[in-house]
């Protein structure tokens, strides 16, 4: 979830990663953060973008991937197209100046967005006839063409000197005063003021304290309050922590538990504890929460799979310790219940695959979200975990410094080792290997694999899919289709057999994956079939007739050309071709990550043996599981597992 107080970029269209990477780059300059494509040419993630925003996406910049421009107008309440032609449309027209100056003055009142079209073609008609205001450039007639990048950093340049304003340094905040003040704050502050007035009598007669109550909060919340930095208060936080080097967060309410991580193991353990009375704070390292889990909702959230609880178990490739015991506890029935529970039915697919009615992980996270801050649940955002403080208080790197807490538990949900962009980058094990709790290495699983494929296969099928076709290795098996990536392999099937070829790389520096080209044939239905060919025609020619396109390039990259001049091996070929797969993907390219906390470090109730208090739960226990839902599901069922240790043990404590 990007900064909501912002205007989104939507780009629409877009066909050029660089394009896309350099917009990112200037809307962080200038505190932009929600950036949405729609349909872009290339796909996302993009490498070229990667490497022309220079950093801007691991520094905030927040993309989402829609597939229709409705999809991206989510939330959006007031809406500007950039476009060189008015098209004779009666709407409110101005510059880039205009625009941002109304998105400032809209601040508050709904979320804005400034939609900028493809290179080539700019905006459809439709997108712009959805458009609150018309925004143009005053550009040269006799040469109007501006490039995509350079046309959103007009936009932002504009907004920055509003949203952003001078320079401290050259202002006039004479005062030292420094950020608005959070709302926390003034609500403490109103309540300072009232025990006051209470105390003083001033609420009188007594039925019409609320409303004066109401009434003077509403003239207080007006004066714009600003945090001074400078004060007794920060003075005594400062040398509170400074034997440390720490400025220390006290709480005012006892007890309270730290969760750190919020993706569906970490907001889940927050559901569970929050929901007995526990106060919780969730600390996120990245700018937003449930990074991770919106990703994985971009082309429709599958949040589980139905089955019986065997052959749901089943399909994890670990058993170890107490995790069956745990998953088994909440499986897809109460996964299912549980979003009923936020007001979000359930929908199954064809092959078994469980969704949100809705199909997108945005609307389910919003209600998660809101329930927990009902609930008392603080959301601390920026706040990257570091380790233990010399007196075994949490570290953070956090927006106003370095800052430790002392929970009364803690519960740590840091991800494993993929998709560093979105916060789950693994540096948490070196931390815990210091702390003498045993890690093992992280591996990447459901990923791409590494082919040594022909210049011809790169050039012309590179992104092309595999259907109709089954997989095998390792006497696993799988009807699935698959990619054809520049590289090698992904996707699909390839994901399901992931594990088991990994296992088998890891081994011995490669893995055979077998292709049935043809599964719905048998071997001597096909050599029939090429036999009866003319036998003026070449097995070439007969080939075609069986296999075309990339099937036909898969049988010619990988069979022995003179096993197919014959029939019988032709067709046993087709039948059995064995695709050789030299390496995985890089580790951060997966979509999951095996290794993590060791089994034998925790206890039945996923509390760290080393360190009691401390619980750990999702990606970054050893457990590994393919696609399909069963991820998000065990990463959930362990939040709730840590939840209810956490429970047993604040119990535990407060009977000793």
């Amino acid at each position: 979830m990007a900064d909501h107080r912002s205007p989104a970029i939507i780009l629409h269209s877009p066909q050029l990663g660089e394009n896309i990477g350099a917009a990112a780059r200037v809307m962080r300059n200038f505190g932009l953060t929600d950036l949405r494509l729609v349909a872009p040419r290339d796909g996302w993630p993009n490498p070229a973008a990667d490497t022309m925003s220079a950093g801007a996406f691991d520094a905030g910049v927040i993309v989402t991937v829609h597939q229709t421009l409705q999809d991206a107008l989510e939330g959006i309440t007031w809406l500007a197209a950039a476009t060189a032609r008015l098209r004779g449309i009666e709407k409110r027209v101005g510059d880039a100046q205009g625009a941002a100056q109304v998105a400032h003055e809209r601040l508050g009142t709904g979320k804005s967005a400034i939609m900028f079209g493809a290179e080539k073609s700019g905006l459809p008609n439709d997108a712009v006839a959805v458009a609150d205001f018309l925004m143009t450039y005053p550009v040269d007639t006799d040469f109007k063409s501006l490039n995509l990048a350079q046309a959103v950093c007009v936009f932002c340049a504009e907004w920055g000197k509003l949203a952003i304003g001078p320079r401290a340094d050259e202002g006039d905040n004479k005062a030292g005063l420094g950020d608005l003040a959070p709302r926390d704050e003034l609500y403490r502050m109103f309540e300072h003021f009232e025990e006051e007035l209470e105390r003083a009598g001033y609420f009188f007669p007594p039925e019409k304290t609320p409303l004066m109550k109401d009434n003077l909060r509403s003239a207080l919340i007006r004066a714009d309050w600003k945090c001074r930095r400078s004060g007794a208060r920060s003075r005594r936080l400062r040398l509170a922590g400074a034997r440390r080097g720490f400025s220390v967060k006290t709480d005012p309410k006892a007890g309270r538990v730290a969760v750190i991580g919020s993706g569906p193991a970490g907001l889940m353990a927050a559901d569970v504890l929050s929901e007995a009375g526990v106060g919780v704070d969730v600390y996120e390292a990245m700018p937003s929460a449930g990074r991770k889990f919106l990703m994985a909702g971009k082309s429709g959230l599958n949040i589980s799979h139905t089955g019986s609880t065997h052959d749901f178990l089943m399909r994890y490739h670990d058993h170890s310790g107490p995790f069956h015991d745990h998953v088994g506890a909440f499986g897809p029935d109460e996964v299912t219940a549980w979003m009923e529970g936020l007001g979000m039915p359930a929908h199954v697919g064809p092959t078994g695959r469980i969704f949100p009615e809705s199909m997108k992980a945005s609307p389910l996270l919003r209600a998660w979200l809101r329930r927990l801050a009902d609930r008392g649940v603080r959301l601390h955002l920026k706040h990257r975990w570091t380790g233990w403080a010399p007196d075994g208080a949490l570290a953070f790197d956090a927006p106003e410094g370095a800052v430790t807490v002392m929970p009364a538990a803690t519960v740590f949900a840091l991800g494993g080792g993929s998709w560093r962009r979105l916060g789950s980058d693994g540096a948490w094990a070196s931390l815990f290997d210091q702390a003498g709790i045993e890690v093992t290495p992280f591996r990447p699983s459901n990923c791409g694999f590494t082919v040594d494929w022909s210049e011809r296969m790169r050039d012309q099928f590179a992104g092309a899919p595999v259907k109709g076709v089954g997989l095998s290795t390792g006497g696993q098996a799988t009807r699935e289709e698959f990619a054809i990536t520049a590289r090698g392999v992904e996707s699909g099937g390839v994901y399901t057999l992931s594990a088991v070829l990994r296992d088998e790389i890891d081994a011995a520096s490669s893995a055979t994956l077998w292709l049935d080209l043809l599964p719905d044939l048998d071997a001597a239905g096909i050599e029939q079939r090429l036999a009866a060919a003319p036998a003026k025609q070449s097995l070439s020619n007969r080939l075609r007739k069986a296999l075309t396109g990339v099937k036909a390039a898969l049988l010619y990259e990988c069979a022995d050309r003179d096993a197919l001049n014959d029939p019988a091996q032709a067709a046993q070929a087709i039948k059995a071709l064995p695709l050789k797969l030299t390496g995985t993907v890089p580790l951060d390219e997966a979509i999951s990550t095996a290794g993590g906390v060791a089994w034998a470090a925790l206890d039945d109730q996923l509390m760290l043996k080393e360190k009691p208090g401390h619980f750990c739960v999702g990606e970054m226990i050893a457990w590994d599981a393919p696609t399909g839902g069963y991820l998000i599901t065990a990463c959930m069922a362990t939040g709730r597992a840590a939840g209810r240790g956490v429970l047993d043990w604040l119990a535990r404590r407060a009977a000793d």
